[in-house]
């Protein structure tokens, strides 16, 4: 092993690597895979020998190549786990099916598919562009949703005849006219502080509850409970949770029919005062 390392090893493409280190962690790493399975009775944990530390010794690897720490360290624990899952003889004998059952063991196990995403791109970055392996080219596990589509004035005027209160057709009023987020319409003070919001007034006298139209002066995260809120929440002290207006929009979407979110409602055309009153 320890002459193999002045060397290059075949079909690993060790001729881009740059730095020792990261030579260092490829013998590690083949050290650890030649390592047998621990038995039942021991542990249900891979034993690695002692003195190795493989999920360290790529961690730094990663870092000599210029990966965030977060990244490397999160990246090492991913690649340490997915060989010793597979445990092949050599790293050149890794397969493409080893990568499929690997993500179907973690499928098995609950794993949701931004995690299948995360395990893949560590898989993909160490093992094939770092070491040349080739082993994800053809895998293409768990692509990203497509956006939902911007909620159209029709789906607007939906959910607003559909909503129950005041709070509720507020909310989506506030959304679909500030085009705030939800944390941010949160954290707005209770009407009648003017350093946080203003009212854009219309040419009619302004109903209560007022329009939808909010634009957002200042948004200050420690707002004093003081001063009350725009959103109280009715079971502690302070505001609603961005999460629970997420709850009342998904909740009147079902009542109507539609299919939206929060973001397609911010998204959407805004729907004049006339039309919504």
């Amino acid at each position: 092993m320890q002459a193999g390392i002045g060397g290059d090893f075949t079909g690993l493409g060790t001729a881009h690597l740059i730095g020792k280190v990261f030579l260092g962690t490829v013998e590690a790493l083949l050290v650890a895979c030649l390592e047998p399975r621990p038995t039942p009775a021991k542990s249900s944990a891979a034993k690695l020998k002692p003195g190795i530390n493989v999920a360290g010794d790529l961690s730094d690897a990663l870092l000599v190549q210029g990966y965030a720490p977060s990244t490397a360290t999160k990246y090492a624990r991913i690649v340490t786990a997915f060989l010793q899952h597979v445990r092949p003889i050599r790293l050149v004998h890794l397969r493409e099916d080893d990568v499929d059952d690997y993500l179907d063991h973690l499928k098995q196990r609950g794993m949701g598919n931004a995690t299948l995403r995360l395990h893949l791109c560590a898989i993909r970055t160490v093992l094939d562009r770092l070491l040349g392996l080739d082993i994800t080219v053809e895998i293409k596990h768990a692509p990203r949703p497509r956006p939902r589509p911007p909620a159209t004035e029709d789906d607007m005027l939906k959910l607003l005849a559909a909503c129950g209160n005041p709070k509720e057709r507020f909310i989506l009023n506030a959304l679909n006219g500030s085009k705030a987020l939800p944390s941010q319409l949160c954290r707005l003070g209770a009407i009648g502080h003017p350093s946080l919001f203003l009212w854009e007034r219309h040419k009619d006298s302004i109903p209560d509850p007022p329009p939808c139209h909010v634009v957002p002066l200042v948004m200050d995260k420690t707002i004093s409970p003081e001063t009350g809120w725009l959103l109280p929440s009715s079971r502690r002290p302070g505001p609603i949770s961005p999460r629970t207006m997420r709850r009342i929009v998904r909740r009147v979407a079902e009542s109507c029919g539609v299919r939206t979110t929060c973001t397609a409602v911010r998204l959407g055309p805004t729907i004049s005062f006339a039309k919504c009153a």
